[in-house]
């Protein structure tokens, strides 16, 4: 298994091409992302019906089960209400061939995405009003008539971070074939052969553990192994996470306080933990809340807690939408509105400027960046101005 990159120089070139392309369209009038974000439910529906009267439907579907199409048109209306609402034409060009990948590994045939492109344009232009209709069509346009580039960037989308220790790779190699096994006892065997104190704890969560972990799902997203084998090596990682919190627990608690959370439909959360844990051990009182953080009860804890800052994470785009309604709902609390914004995850990762279109305060690439820029906020004593 080779820990590096494998985007072509090539493939990095027709990449930005296609964000070029997708960012020469008109941007999208706020009165149309509006109407499609309240439409939604009325347009995913009439989508659902009109996909599943198609006769080919189990041949555009690999004979995925009705349950998995319904979710896809869910989560693909709630990513174009993102990329409406946040003007970011480039979230779409940088997600579509991450989708494109996703499902045509798993029996989707390649010819799904044009039907379902026609379907929901078909669909847009009887829900919406004409001139909100028009712009928004205009993007389904253009996914149809850049289809076949998309299509040959599939295999060229990169999840794995950068900067790894490839002297580390066995390693590596060792821990993730011990996820995939269920082994729990080798997991944290290799765990406490590589943290011997506190101090090694960040490489290994950054060096073994993160990109074990993207690996993993690059493997599903293949087609290499199922959901379950899936969850049972995300389990397995929290258990040796679980093991190893020992270490952080004694941490002198100095710095102020913080709240760490998985977005809202983010189910994905040992990033935030990660960054959990690393936090606490360079001295801050960590609230961890886990993954798919309520909005109402999170806004209700933070105006409890009162923290210097509220971490949240996002490793899917259509997860990016209730990660900007939790800003938006502390922006407009009084007694909130001072509370810094920290964003991270791998929602963000091609789309560097996503965390100031969504408000927030600031972004980490991984659980090392956010320790230091939750450092830089408390050492200017940085918290928010009220608006």
């Amino acid at each position: 298994m080779i820990w590096k990159k494998s985007v072509w120089k090539g493939e990095e070139m027709m990449s930005d091409s296609l964000v070029g392309s997708i960012e020469r369209l008109p941007r999208i009038p706020e009165a149309a992302a509006d109407e499609f974000a309240l439409s939604r439910g009325r347009i995913i529906e009439k989508v659902n019906s009109l996909m599943e009267a198609r006769k080919d439907l189990a041949e555009l579907t690999g004979g995925s089960q009705i349950s998995t199409v319904r979710d896809n048109h869910s989560n693909h209306a709630n990513t174009m209400a993102v990329a409406f609402k946040l003007g970011s034409m480039e979230l779409l060009a940088r997600t579509a061939p991450w989708v494109y990948r996703a499902y045509t590994f798993h029996g989707f045939s390649p010819d799904y995405f044009p039907a379902l492109f026609g379907i929901f344009r078909e669909a847009v232009r009887s829900e919406l009003s004409a001139d909100s209709a028009s712009a928004i069509i205009r993007v389904y346009d253009w996914l149809l008539e850049n289809h076949e580039n998309i299509l040959s960037l599939r295999e060229s989308v990169d999840r794995l971070p950068g900067d790894l220790d490839l002297a580390r790779e066995q390693e590596r190699t060792d821990f993730i074939s011990a996820l995939l096994a269920g082994d729990h006892s080798a997991c944290i065997s290799i765990a406490n052969e590589a943290v011997k104190n506190r101090e090694n704890l960040t490489s290994f969560y950054l060096q073994i553990v993160q990109p074990c972990m993207y690996e993993i799902g690059r493997m599903w997203e293949r087609g290499d192994i199922s959901v379950a084998e899936e969850h049972l090596a995300s389990a397995v990682a929290g258990r040796v996470m679980a093991s190893l919190y020992s270490l952080v627990a004694g941490s002198e608690r100095s710095k102020g306080s913080c709240v760490v959370s998985a977005a809202p439909n983010e189910h994905h959360e040992i990033g935030a933990r990660m960054v959990s844990d690393l936090l606490e051990q360079d001295g801050w009182d960590v609230h961890y809340l886990g993954s798919n953080a309520e909005p109402a009860g999170l806004l209700s804890f933070v105006r409890e807690k009162r923290p210097f800052f509220l971490a949240l994470s996002a490793a899917l785009p259509f997860a990016l939408e209730g990660t900007g309604r939790i800003i938006q709902m502390l922006r407009n609390d009084p007694e909130t509105r001072e509370v810094k914004v920290m964003t991270g995850g791998l929602a963000f990762a091609n789309s560097p400027d996503l965390w100031k279109k969504l408000g927030a305060d600031g972004y980490a690439r991984d659980a090392a960046e956010a320790v230091k820029l939750a450092e830089e906020w408390r050492s200017r004593g940085d918290r928010r101005k009220s608006v």
